[in-house]
């Protein structure tokens, strides 16, 4: 039985939604690519070779979604 993570809104996380995280003073778009029993594995959003993976806490994380982050898919995509 896997366990239901849970963003800092209260959506449920499934693999392949689009999140912001922070990450040291920054905030990253990021897409899930891996749940663990505790924890939620991204990967980011950008067009160029080295895209960064961490591992957070899903209560760190919130959903996001709707054309801006289309336009991001879209140039990830390249």
């Amino acid at each position: 039985m896997s366990e239901v993570h849970i963003d800092k809104l209260g959506r449920e996380l499934l693999v392949g939604d689009c999140v912001a995280l922070p990450v040291g003073n920054h905030l990253r778009i990021g897409r899930v690519i891996k749940l663990t029993t505790k924890m939620v594995k991204i990967k980011e959003l950008n067009n160029t070779k080295y895209q960064p993976e961490w591992i957070k806490y899903s209560n760190d994380l919130v959903t996001v979604e709707g054309p801006g982050v289309t336009m991001l898919l879209l140039k990830a995509n390249k």
